[in-house]
């Protein structure tokens, strides 16, 4: 499940995700679609809910790759149910993937019982050798059109889905197989465990970038609880004049202001948010700008755990 603006993780020690058609490596930089579905039907012949477009998963080599937009999600052949919202990060391995939505992805079905689903996680399904899992989550029930007592909601609406990582081929596009596999049992196992625990960790580093980032303007100072010691860097972004994009990483940006905090070990601090000169002066003339958010948590020894997205700021 995508859609949203996301930053996925993977343990640098995974195998490394080749081209379908070449069989070489992603290089640095390559970027391969991050598609999903999942089922609100369990009949067989159900057609999967989807959102397009799909993201696009940048590689970088390191643990954590970098999920950019291409547009706000639109989800269909979801039946009589209507969803909204995407995934903010979404992590994997070899045998693992979890993906998390701040704001939490929401569910709404006719009779108006509306659900919220805020994580999903998954495994690697029959397609053995390739960046596919399958998926599972639980959406809350989150309200009723009537009174809990006469309410025909289902406290809990269960999804099962699939997760495919996809990359150009003749004749269209490909599942990216990894390079090899993971070896079972043993030291391999114990090495998955660690895996496993690491992609934990850092999904929850995520999930506090993701709901960081949308702090702002409304709180300029506020707090950030670290797993461990590292370097927390956020900053906001705005299409300079005659700029078309606010886009973290375009040349026509102006930063708005932006924060560092340094942790020498696991805990809470504030983070002072300062705005610059160009930032004060555009929010002080503007109603509403769109602002491209990046925030990043740069653990001591290990590469840094990324989140982008977009937000509005209304005066």
């Amino acid at each position: 499940m995508a859609g949203g603006p996301a930053a996925v993780g993977a343990d640098a020690r995974a195998a490394t995700l080749i081209w379908p058609e070449s069989r070489q490596p992603v290089p640095n930089g390559g970027e391969v679609r991050l598609w999903e579905d999942f089922h609100l039907d369990p009949g067989p012949m159900a057609i999967p809910c989807q959102a397009t477009p799909p993201s696009t998963v940048v590689v970088n080599g390191q643990s954590v790759d970098e999920v950019r937009e291409r547009g706000a999600p639109t989800w269909s052949e979801c039946g009589p149910v209507a969803v909204t919202g995407g995934w903010v990060a979404v992590g994997f391995d070899e045998r693992t993937m979890k993906a998390v939505a701040v704001p939490a992805v929401a569910l709404t079905e006719p009779d108006g019982c509306t659900y919220k689903l805020g994580e999903i996680q998954g495994h690697e399904n029959e397609l053995a050798g390739y960046a596919s899992w399958t998926v599972s989550g639980s959406a809350t029930l989150t309200g009723s059109l009537t009174s809990p007592a006469e309410s025909p909601c289902a406290p809990e609406l269960p999804l099962n889905g699939t997760v495919e990582l996809f990359g150009p081929q003749a004749g269209g596009f490909g599942v990216i197989p990894w390079g090899t596999p993971l070896s079972p049992g043993g030291e391999g196992g114990r090495k998955q465990v660690e895996a496993d625990e690491e992609l934990s960790q850092r999904m929850v580093t995520a999930t506090r970038l993701a709901k960081l980032g949308r702090l702002f303007p409304s709180a300029a100072n506020v707090s950030f609880n670290a797993t461990g010691a590292g370097t927390l860097a956020v900053a906001w972004y705005a299409a300079a004049r005659g700029g078309r994009s606010a886009r973290a990483r375009s040349p026509s940006r102006v930063l708005v202001a932006r924060g560092t905090t340094v942790f020498s070990s696991r805990g809470t601090k504030r983070v002072i948010v300062k705005r610059t000169r160009r930032g004060r002066l555009l929010l002080r003339h503007t109603s509403h700008v769109t602002l491209a958010v990046r925030a990043s948590f740069a653990p001591h020894g290990s590469a840094a755990v990324v989140v982008t997205g977009i937000s509005s700021v209304h005066r």
